[in-house]
């Protein structure tokens, strides 16, 4: 027997599907909470772009989705995390450059520069760690 179906049952389907996911977030906490990152530590260096453009919007668009309540409060949350880490001297100054990858489940971002690096390893559910790399100077020999 087969089965037909019009455009109201694919309407009736879709609103179905609506309300039962209304109280579900329509936003991807994990890069909602990359793009604050991006947004506040990149704000720290004269110059902070991704390698790859497309993907800053789509860390964008997914911060978007989120509340404007959700998006305060998670800020506020990442900004007292973050005011520990940037005590590096100089970075006002400082052109950085960002990567991004996934390594299993985790979102990592990379913020470059001729310094050293700042990692972030971006959990599903928002958390992150953070690990700082410094390149040592080299003393000139008399």
């Amino acid at each position: 027997m087969i089965t037909t179906f019009t455009y109201k049952d694919y309407l009736d389907r879709e609103q179905k599907i609506a309300k039962k996911n209304k109280n579900k977030p329509s936003y991807n906490k994990q890069l909602a909470t990359a793009y604050i990152i991006f947004m506040m530590l990149g704000s720290e260096y004269y110059k902070c772009s991704f390698d790859d453009k497309n993907e800053e919007q789509r860390l964008y668009a997914k911060y978007k989705g989120m509340s404007e309540p959700e998006q305060l409060l998670l800020e506020d949350e990442i900004l007292g995390r973050l005011e520990k880490i940037t005590k590096i001297p100089g970075r006002e100054q400082m052109a950085c450059e960002v990567s991004t990858h996934m390594e299993g489940r985790n979102y990592c971002m990379f913020f470059k520069t001729y310094f050293g690096e700042v990692e972030f390893l971006i959990e599903k559910n928002g958390r992150f760690k953070t690990n700082v790399f410094l390149k040592r100077r080299r003393r000139k020999s008399a």
